[in-house]
């Protein structure tokens, strides 16, 4: 699971206010005294310093995430530059030869990418984990197809 990122909120000093990303099972919670806020949908509501309920929303995609707190937009990770468009989305090309099967495999190396992308590494580093997990995708395909043939007797001798 990716660490808190810390988000700035006048009248949330001193609560330690954050958000933490969605992973490949759980969605993005905002947190508040280190405890996960209350919500409803894509909505969560805290209390403020002054003891005001405040709403925030999660909103944007998987590649923009934005908290929208009382019409303040808060942007907790920068754009993402082109290549990391391109990265994210190349393990999906798995779809194209392993049906529904590359497609599951495509999905988890997108998001597990997406996630590496937003983390504060250099730039290369990144680049280089993304080439990993595609590569690792791949392969992991590939090696569940083959079992898989072999399994249900589709491959011959």
């Amino acid at each position: 699971m990716a660490d808190p990122i810390p988000l700035t909120l006048p009248g949330f000093e001193g609560r330690g206010l954050s958000l933490r990303p969605a992973g490949l099972v759980a969605g993005a919670t905002i947190l508040c005294d280190g405890a996960p806020a209350p919500r409803q949908g894509r909505a969560f509501t805290l209390k403020n310093n002054a003891g005001e309920p405040v709403t925030m929303r999660l909103t944007g995609n998987l590649f923009e995430l934005r908290v929208d707190a009382g019409g303040q937009i808060l942007r907790p990770f920068p754009p993402m530059p082109w290549w990391g468009y391109v990265l994210a989305l190349a393990p999906f090309s798995l779809v194209v030869i392993g049906g529904l099967i590359g497609g599951v495999a495509g999905a988890v190396g997108a998001v597990t990418n997406i996630q590496i992308l937003r983390t504060q590494q250099p730039a290369g580093l990144k680049v280089l984990y993304c080439l990993l997990v595609i590569a690792g995708v791949t392969i992991a395909y590939f090696v569940f197809a083959v079992v898989f043939a072999i399994g249900f007797g589709l491959a011959t001798h």
